[in-house]
C-alpha cells in the first residue's frame, strides 16, 4: 500500500494484548506514557504506519494531545527519528461537525527524515490562508504545533519568567463531582466571574470548614494567587486571596509567590497578552488545558 488516509476516532480504547504488537512493530512501544491510557489515534497511525510500502505516504487527523501533550514527547521523537513528518497542519476549532475538539493533520512518509527542519502550519479559519514556518527537529519534538513556535520566534528574550518568583504551585484537591458533593465551600472555576479577574477577593463568608472536609486539603490562603487550569475560559481564571481560606477544586492551580512580587504577578497574568499565550500553550481534545511547566514559563517582563 503506498497511500493512506485515516481519521480515527478521539476515544482511549479499552487496552487489548495484541495492541503492543502493533506499536512495537511500529517503533512506538518504548516511547509511550501507560499504555492503558494512549489515545485510539496512536494505534491508527501505527497500523497504518506498518501497512505501508516504503516510500508510502499517510494523511492522518490527530487529536491535540498527539501533537501537544507533554505526556507524548516520546511519541513524537520516535515519529521523527523513525519517519518522515512531511507536514504538521492544525486545523481551527470546531472543524468538525458537532465537535469543539482542536485536531491537526499530520502527513508522514514511511521513510527516514531527510530534511533538518519540520513544517508546520494553522489554519486559523476555515477557507482562510494556511500559515507556516519551519522549525528545528529538536523543538518539535517539543509541540507539532504552529502557533506555538511562531510566537517563540516572535517573542523578545525574556529575563524574568514565572518560575523565577513562585514560592509553591499546586493543584486543587477535589474534582468536580466532590465539589458538588460537599458540604462545605470549595472554589471552581465556575465561581471566578469575568468581574472578579485580577482582582484580590475576600472569602470571609464562605471559608472552607475543615469539619467538613477530610484528608489532605489544599487551602489558598491570603496572599495567594488562584489560577484556571481547564477549561475554554481558564485563562480568564485569575485572582488573589485577600481574606479568608478556602479550599480549590483540581480545575486551579495556586500559586505561592513571592510577596514582593504578588501585585505584579496578578496584573501580568490578568493581562489580554498573558491570555493569548496561556490559550496558545492549552491543548486538549475537549476541555483544554494549561501544564504546570508550560505556566511556570510565562514571561513576567511586560505589565
Amino acid at each position: 500500500m503506498s497511500l493512506a488516509v485515516c481519521n480515527p476516532p478521539f476515544l482511549v480504547p479499552r487496552w487489548r494484548k495484541d495492541y503492543g504488537h502493533i506499536l512495537e512493530d511500529a517503533g512506538f512501544s518504548g516511547s509511550l506514557p501507560a499504555i492503558t491510557s494512549t489515545d485510539a489515534a496512536v494505534l491508527f497511525l501505527a497500523q497504518n504506519l506498518r501497512f505501508l510500502s516504503t516510500g508510502g505516504n499517510l494523511g492522518i487527523i490527530v487529536p491535540d494531545s498527539l501533537a501537544c501533550a507533554e505526556k507524548y514527547v516520546g511519541f513524537r521523537k520516535s515519529l521523527l527519528q523513525n519517519y518522515d513528518l512531511v507536514h504538521a497542519i492544525r486545523l481551527p476549532r470546531g472543524s468538525f461537525l458537532g465537535t469543539d475538539a482542536l485536531a491537526h493533520i499530520f502527513v508522514v512518509s514511511k521513510r527516514q527524515p531527510s530534511r533538518p527542519l519540520i513544517r508546520l502550519s494553522c489554519l486559523a479559519t476555515e477557507g482562510g490562508p494556511l500559515r507556516t514556518i519551519e522549525v528545528e527537529r529538536d523543538l518539535a519534538v517539543q509541540r507539532l504545533d504552529y502557533s506555538f513556535h511562531a510566537a517563540e520566534a516572535n517573542s523578545t528574550v525574556t529575563r524574568l519568567r514565572l518560575k523565577d518568583v513562585v514560592i509553591n504551585m499546586q493543584r486543587g484537591s477535589f474534582n468536580s463531582a466532590e465539589v458538588r458533593a460537599s458540604p462545605s465551600f470549595i472554589l471552581h472555576t465556575t465561581d471566578i466571574g469575568a468581574d472578579m479577574r485580577g482582582n484580590w477577593i475576600s472569602f470571609d463568608n464562605s471559608s472552607f470548614n475543615q469539619d467538613a472536609l477530610v484528608g489532605n486539603v489544599l487551602i489558598a490562603e491570603p496572599g495567594d494567587l488562584v489560577i484556571g487550569r481547564v477549561g475554554r475560559n481558564a485563562a480568564e481564571k485569575i485572582i488573589g486571596i485577600a481574606k479568608g481560606h478556602v479550599a480549590l477544586s483540581d480545575c486551579l492551580f495556586r500559586l505561592r509567590v513571592k510577596p514582593e512580587y504578588r501585585e505584579h504577578v496578578l496584573r501580568v497574568i490578568a493581562s489580554d497578552h498573558s491570555k493569548r499565550w496561556i490559550e496558545m500553550r492549552s491543548h486538549g481534545v475537549a476541555a483544554s488545558h494549561i501544564t504546570k511547566h508550560d505556566l511556570l514559563n510565562l514571561p513576567l517582563d511586560y505589565s
